[in-house]
C-alpha cells in the first residue's frame, strides 16, 4: 500500500502527505523506522521523499541506542513530522511511563513535532486539554510549544498554497460547467477509458 501511494500518489502530488500510524505501543518498536524504510524503498528514480507525518511516534529503539540515533537521523534527514497525542494514549493504555514519553527528547533533537487530539472529540479533548496535557504532565515549556507550533505553521501554510494551487487548476479546467457537469464528463471520461 505505501509503495502505490508513493509512485501513484506522491510521485505526481508533490504536496501530498503520507500518513502513518506508528509507534503506538511498545508491541512494534520497529514499526516507525519500517514506515520511513518502506517510504524510501518505494521512491521511483528521482524521486524526492515525501511529506510524511508518524501518528504517535511513542515506541521505538531506545532513543540513546545506535538504532534510535538512526532513527532519529532519518526523521531529520527526511524532515518526517510526529504527531503526538497524549490523552489518546492515555486513554488506550498506551502509555506505561510518563517519565519515559519521547517528546522532550525528539524537541531537544531538532525533530520536526506537533500536537494532535488523535480524533478531535473522539477522546473527549481539544487543542487547549491537549496543550494542558502536555504541560502538566510531560513540562513542556512554552518555548518547546513554540518550536511545534512553528512546525505546524509551516505545514499550514504550504497546505493552504497547494488548496489555491489546485483550487486555480480545478477553476481552469471546469471552465463554464457546473460542478457537477465538470464531474459527470471527468468520470464518463474515465468509465470510458476503462472499456
Amino acid at each position: 500500500v505505501i509503495r502505490e501511494i508513493v509512485t501513484g500518489i506522491a510521485s505526481r502530488d508533490p504536496n501530498w502527505t503520507i500518513r502513518v500510524h506508528a509507534g503506538e505501543n511498545d508491541s512494534l518498536k520497529s514499526n516507525m523506522a519500517k514506515a520511513i524504510s518502506l517510504v524510501e524503498e518505494a521512491l521511483l528514480p528521482g524521486q524526492a521523499f515525501p511529506y510524511m507525518r508518524i501518528g504517535h511516534g511513542l515506541y521505538c529503539a531506545s532513543l540513546q541506542s545506535r538504532q534510535g540515533k538512526a532513527l532519529m537521523e532519518k526523521i531529520r534527514q527526511h524532515d518526517v513530522v510526529l504527531e503526538f497525542q497524549l490523552t489518546s494514549n492515555v486513554r488506550l493504555n498506551n502509555i506505561i511511563d510518563l517519565k519515559t514519553h519521547p517528546l522532550k527528547t525528539y524537541l531537544n533533537n531538532g525533530i520536526s513535532c506537533v500536537m494532535g487530539t488523535d480524533g478531535y472529540g473522539l477522546y473527549g479533548t481539544d487543542s487547549i486539554d491537549e496543550q494542558l496535557a502536555l504541560s502538566n504532565f510531560l513540562k513542556i515549556t512554552d518555548s518547546e510549544f513554540m518550536q511545534m507550533k512553528t512546525v505546524e505553521d509551516v505545514i499550514i501554510a504550504r497546505q493552504k498554497e497547494n488548496f489555491i494551487r489546485k483550487y486555480q487548476t480545478f477553476t481552469a479546467q471546469r471552465g463554464s460547467r457546473s460542478v457537477e457537469e465538470y464531474y459527470l464528463e471527468e468520470l464518463g471520461r474515465e468509465v470510458g477509458d476503462i472499456s
